[in-house]
Order: structure tokens, then C-alpha cells, then sequence
């Protein structure tokens, strides 16, 4: 029979008239956060060949990743500009000079994508969409010749080009040339990086801009097989893309300088590719994995809104990590590498979901792999 406290309070309350039992309290749903690092190394296309994930299903598609790279020697008299942007083709990149008075002869030189150029290496989709991009830059220059600045822009808005249509081959017109020559000049989220900053290699990635662009599928309409002498089609690859508004575009500006420098801009793009059914490449399309909106919501927004309002590079330690073939998450050499760099290696993603998995059972519903 209890005694003491417990026995006067077991008497004064009769059996029937006891309170019920106080329900569990309520634990507060932990939400992880998700960098601006883990974001970019999770639409990073350099280091991944499993497509990343999507909020709603589009089917089958071939993933196909591609690399191309522009080298050259900017100018010490003119404005050297590099465009990044996204086309449903194989046009990559294009540059171009200006003086900042005219246009005459100042035409745009083009970089086509391997696998995508419809040539010997595989033959051009009939529909593509945009999964990943991002670019590097690095300055070869010699050590004692490095200087000069470099201007780099990441807009989600596209360019609104025009062009000179009386040219042998595709030039901007002086009204273009002008305006983005001044966008980058007076752009609030133009970030500037010296030449001795660039002689290390700094990667860029271009995040989805637009919703409705990036979960679409376009006619595929140009490749450099076709593409022989005429500047129409390159013109309408580029329209195509700024009209799609699928991806972030990027301008480069070089700057005059006193040295002319050794760049060379690479360009790594992930795109999904729908082929005819009797091609061989038909065969190995695949799903996309399907993820939480919220997960996709925040890993394209941390992006997105990050890189436009101020473009970041990839930590290089980091970098050098993925490289390296140290990229599974969790791993000593990764996560050493990475914590030098002064990135918390918890919040990659591939840990996350590990992490979210096991706890109270349940199973988080987020991208199978990161790739």
C-alpha cells in the first residue's frame, strides 16, 4: 500500500476521476539547411552523370554531359566579352570585342558542344531540356605578366540581342554592344576579379532562372553541321534560349589592359536529350528522380537568388577535393578537404538525406543520389 505524499494524493483523487495521462510533447520538425556550397556543388555539372532531381516527372530522357572550352588573348585597346547561355542546341558560348563606338567587323565567335553537334561523336536529339551549366575561368598568363581585372555578371533575366543583319557573319548591333558594355560597368551585382585571383581556377554555376523554362522540353534546332555559313541559325539558337529563359545567363568582361592576358573560359552542361526510338541512344533514357518541391524549392533558390545578387566561385579546396575523385560524402579525405576550405561538410546534401532517413523511423523522400 503507498505511503507518505503519494499515498494521500492516490486517496484523495477516486479511481474514475483521474486526469488522463499528458500526451507526448510535440518535438519541432529540425529543418535542414541547405548552403550556398552545397547548392552549387549539387547543380555543379562537372561532377555528376546521374541527372539531379525534379518536383514533378518528365518522362524519359537520355542525360548527356558536355564540355567545351574558349581560349584567347584579351585585347589591351578593346572591351573582350564571353557570353554564357543556354540554348536548346549546340551552341555553348560566343565572345565578341568592342571598342565602345562601333560594331562594323566586331563579329561573335562560337564554341559548339561535342556531343551535341550532330557530327561523327552522336547525332543531334530532336527535343532537349536544361538540367545543369556552369563555367570556370583561369588566366594561363605567365606569373610575372598577370594583371588586369575581370568582370563577371549572372543575371536569371535573359539578353534581349540584336544583330546587324548586312554582315558576312553574326555581329551585335552598336545599340546591344553598348548596352551590355554599360550593364557591366554600372550592374550593382557585377563582382570584379583580378587577374593574380583568376590564375587559380573559379567555377561558376548558372542556376534554373525561370520555373516553366527549366521543366520543358524544346525542339532541338541547331548544331555546327548545319550551321556552314549563315549567321540566321545561330541567331535563332540564341533568341531561342533568351526566349526560353530556362537558365541563368552569364557575361564575362575582360576589360583593356596593359598585358594582353591568356584566359580560357570552360563551359560544363548537363542537358536532357529525347532521341528518335530506332537510335541507339533512345535506349538508355531513364527517369528523372523525383524529390520533395520543398527540396528542389531550396536548392534552386539558395542558387538562383545568391549567384545573381553577387556570383560566387567554388571554393577551390573543394574543388580540388571533387577533382581528386574524393566527392562521396562522408568521406575523411572530402570532408578534410572541404572543412579547410572553410565549408561545413555536414550540410552536404548526400548527408542530409542520410540524416533525415533514420530519424523516428521515418524515410525522407529526397533525390535517390546526388550523382
Amino acid at each position: 500500500m503507498p505511503r507518505g505524499r503519494n499515498a494521500r494524493r492516490a486517496r484523495a483523487v477516486p479511481p474514475g476521476r483521474r486526469p488522463p495521462p499528458r500526451p507526448p510533447r510535440a518535438q519541432k520538425k529540425r529543418v535542414e539547411r541547405i548552403t550556398l556550397q552545397a547548392s552549387m556543388r549539387y547543380l555543379n555539372p562537372e561532377f555528376h552523370r546521374i541527372p539531379p532531381a525534379s518536383a514533378i516527372s518528365l518522362g524519359k530522357f537520355t542525360t548527356v554531359n558536355s564540355r567545351v572550352a574558349m581560349s584567347g588573348n584579351t585585347s589591351t585597346t578593346l572591351w573582350d566579352f564571353v557570353c554564357v547561355q543556354w540554348t536548346p542546341s549546340a551552341l555553348a558560348s560566343f565572345g565578341w570585342s568592342h571598342d565602345g563606338a562601333s560594331a562594323v567587323g566586331q563579329f561573335m565567335g562560337r564554341r559548339y558542344l561535342p556531343y551535341l553537334d550532330g557530327g561523327v561523336s552522336a547525332p543531334a536529339p530532336l527535343s532537349i531540356k536544361p538540367l545543369r551549366s556552369s563555367f570556370s575561368i583561369r588566366n594561363f598568363t605567365q606569373d610575372n605578366n598577370v594583371s588586369g581585372v575581370c568582370k563577371i555578371l549572372i543575371l536569371s533575366d535573359p539578353v534581349e540581342w540584336g544583330f546587324i543583319t548586312n554582315q558576312a557573319d553574326l555581329v551585335p548591333s552598336l545599340v546591344v554592344a553598348q548596352s551590355i558594355l554599360a550593364m557591366m560597368n554600372t550592374h550593382p551585382s557585377v563582382r570584379a576579379f583580378t587577374g593574380r585571383e583568376l590564375s587559380k581556377t573559379h567555377t561558376f554555376v548558372q542556376g534554373p532562372s525561370s520555373n516553366i523554362g527549366y521543366n520543358q522540353y524544346l525542339n532541338f534546332n541547331l548544331n555546327s553541321s548545319t550551321d556552314v555559313s549563315t549567321w540566321g541559325s545561330v541567331q535563332t539558337a540564341l533568341i531561342a534560349g533568351a526566349d526560353a529563359n530556362a537558365m541563368q545567363t552569364a557575361v564575362i568582361m575582360f576589360p583593356p589592359s596593359n598585358v594582353a592576358e591568356n584566359y580560357e573560359v570552360t563551359v560544363h552542361r548537363q542537358d536532357g536529350c529525347r532521341y528518335p526510338a530506332n537510335l541507339l541512344l533512345a535506349s538508355t533514357a531513364e527517369p528523372q528522380a523525383i524529390a520533395e518541391s520543398t527540396f528542389i524549392h531550396k536548392m534552386h533558390t539558395t542558387t538562383t537568388n545568391m549567384q545573381a545578387d553577387r556570383p560566387t566561385a567554388m571554393h577551390e579546396a573543394a574543388r580540388e577535393a571533387l577533382v581528386s575523385g574524393a566527392r562521396t560524402a562522408g568521406s575523411n579525405m572530402a570532408a578534410a578537404a572541404i572543412n579547410a576550405a572553410g565549408v561545413v561538410a555536414s550540410t552536404l546534401v548526400g548527408q542530409v538525406i542520410r540524416a533525415r532517413r533514420g530519424r523516428n523511423g521515418s524515410r525522407y523522400s529526397g533525390p535517390k543520389s546526388m550523382g
